[in-house]
């Protein structure tokens, strides 16, 4: 992506081909992301498809407009599919201008008198697993709801709502066999909370949502979910201070009714 100025003065956005000798040289460490500008393109088509992006404040591709930014994208793989090869892959002290295999091929860096050919391409992702910390060193992760009093809509016998802070992973909460069930923990007084962990057994929510209340009466829906699959969920949401929280199971995903696990609750 290339930032320009417009006559006024002022940066459009414009996604360009440019020959690669002109943008990243050719560096054989075997990924397709080694600079940093990947990370703000990504940013940028987020922001123009509307997607909250922090510390974005401005919109670059297509002058910000999603059919702007669809044009540039076209026009730019039109250039790059047009670019002579010689031009893509540029020649080094390695390898001769056109040869891709070259071009992508790995330089090791020896340490020491052992030296190494250029390997072969590795088909491997960039990205091999994803891990999300919720908090960082030093932060509070206690679980604000375990053991605190439960309530719900509705509870099956053997299956009351404290079942689900009580801490067992073995032990559950059971709703009646219909939409619209909710489980209410009070956290004794008001707390900051930023995320719910919810913990679900087979007869799951494959839509509901998170609200949080300082009073029991008042409610604010802090986090909506849709398309669940069950299994462990990690719901995070704007900071908030609560004393009471409420997961209410809007649409079931089998006959049966709604029945979690456990249900924890996170200032961070």
């Amino acid at each position: 992506m290339q930032l320009n100025e417009s006559p006024s003065g002022q940066q459009t956005g414009q996604v360009s081909s440019l020959p690669t000798s002109a943008t990243e040289a050719q560096t054989h460490k075997g990924s397709s992301f080694q600079y940093g500008w990947w990370g703000y393109v990504d940013k940028d088509l987020r922001a123009v498809l509307g997607d909250p992006v922090p510390a974005w404040p401005r919109k670059y591709c297509g002058g910000g407009t999603a059919a702007g930014c669809r044009s540039a994208l076209l026009s730019s793989l039109t250039a790059a599919l047009a670019e002579p090869a010689t031009t893509t892959y540029a020649g080094d002290d390695h390898c001769a201008a056109g040869d891709q295999w070259c071009a992508d091929a790995i330089l090791q860096s020896p340490l020491g008198g052992i030296t190494h050919d250029l390997t072969t391409w590795q088909n491997r992702p960039t990205y091999q697993q994803v891990i999300s910390f919720p908090a960082k060193r030093g932060d509070d992760l206690t679980n604000l709801a375990a053991g605190r009093p439960a309530s719900a809509s509705s509870s099956q016998f053997g299956y009351p709502p404290a079942k689900a802070v009580d801490s067992d992973p073995a032990s559950r909460w059971a709703s009646s066999w219909s939409d619209n069930q909710w489980l209410r923990v009070d956290l004794g007084a008001a707390r900051p909370v930023a995320r719910a962990v919810i913990k679900w057994e087979s007869a799951y929510a494959s839509a509901y949502t998170v609200e949080t209340s300082p009073d029991g009466t008042a409610w604010t829906q802090v986090a909506a979910v849709t398309g669940g699959n069950g299994g462990d969920d990690n719901v995070s949401f704007p900071v908030t201070d609560a004393r009471y929280v409420r997961l209410t199971g809007r649409t079931r995903a089998t006959t049966y009714g709604f029945s979690v696990y456990d249900l924890q609750l996170y200032s961070h």
